[in-house]
């Protein structure tokens, strides 16, 4: 009788465990980029998914790219199966922006900072070489 109880606690305690093994975290590649440059988002989980819902993003991002990589391992007679998933971000404005917190199957990804600074103004100075361009519209131009 002890036995069966020691054992099924046992078990009670593995189910309760599982959860816990399975693990999901979210970074950028930078923390700081430029306006009009794209950030990656990369978002690395043992849980089995097979793609994120990446819609909260569009409130303040436009998704350049998605990619996802996935691998096992069979370490000491364990298995593990992960997945990263990488998405190009590339912010509509300069600022102090947070990118959301995303689903990932039952778990979900820690919101993240990112510093987008306004571009670059060259001023304009003496030595500057001014461009000009043209464009044709017509097939054979004639001038008058």
């Amino acid at each position: 009788m002890i036995r069966r109880l020691a054992c099924l606690l046992a078990l009670l305690l593995a189910s309760c465990a599982l959860p816990a093994l399975a693990q999901t975290r979210a970074w950028l590649d930078r923390a700081q980029i430029t306006y009009g440059e794209t950030a990656t988002l990369n978002i690395e989980t043992s849980v089995s998914v097979q793609l994120i819902d990446y819609s909260p993003l569009s409130a303040q991002f436009d998704i350049a790219g998605q990619t996802v990589r996935r691998s096992y391992e069979l370490v000491n007679g364990r298995s593990q199966a992960k997945s990263l998933f990488a998405v190009g971000i590339r912010p509509r404005g300069p600022g102090v922006l947070t990118v959301p917190a995303l689903r990932v199957g039952t778990t979900t990804t820690a919101a993240l900072r990112l510093i987008v600074f306004p571009p670059p103004v060259q001023p304009a100075g003496g030595k500057a070489v001014p461009l000009v361009g043209a464009v044709l519209d017509a097939a054979q131009p004639y001038v008058q």
